[in-house]
């Protein structure tokens, strides 16, 4: 591997972050409409919610009432910083935005960690999907609040978040080895 470099590290990162999300969106999307042509509903057992561009293949990954999860948290931020709420239609883009923000920035901190501990991405990003889907899904967003927690929910959304993240953790090691291997 090359010098250690926190710049190039956090560049790659952030650059891989935000590619890693698009395809778990992008594979969640083909999950979504493979689950609802075999089944009629999406993994959360509900009919597949309407798209705006910034959700691509984006769906529920729990969360209260008709809210996915970081429509809640952003919903949250939002009121804690100004005090009001957003509307229904103002939390669809407010969601994404979150879940984009978060993981851009998760992936230039995975960059800045993999530049002092190479090893983070043994198993070309696969264990750290597995341990993102964990931590994140299973365990702090219910801790937070922001869904329910993990018996409320069918093993189908389960799985659909589990792979999700593997897609997440395979596309942020390969996009941050690309980019940080120029």
């Amino acid at each position: 591997m090359a010098k250690k470099d926190l710049a190039k590290g956090w560049r790659a990162g952030l650059i891989a972050g935000f590619v890693a999300l698009v395809a778990m969106d992008t594979f969640q999307g083909v999950y979504i409409n493979l689950s609802v042509a075999l089944s009629g509903a999406a993994p959360d057992g509900k009919p597949p919610r309407s798209r705006n561009p910034l959700r691509l293949g984006y769906q529920s990954q729990g969360g209260k009432g008709d809210n996915d999860a970081n429509e809640v948290a952003a919903s949250r931020a939002v009121k804690a910083v100004t005090g009001r709420e957003l509307t229904y239609e103002q939390q669809q883009w407010a969601g994404p935005l979150s879940h984009y923000t978060f993981g851009t920035l998760l992936g230039g901190l995975y960059g800045l960690a993999a530049e002092y501990k190479p090893g983070l991405g043994t198993g070309n990003g696969l264990p750290l999907g597995a341990v993102f889907w964990l931590l994140q899904d299973e365990i702090a967003v219910p801790l937070s609040g922001n869904a329910y927690g993990p018996t409320r929910y069918p093993l189908g959304l389960h799985l659909y978040g589990l792979a999700g993240h593997l897609a997440f953790g395979l596309a942020l090691e390969a996009t941050r080895r690309a980019v940080r291997g120029r």
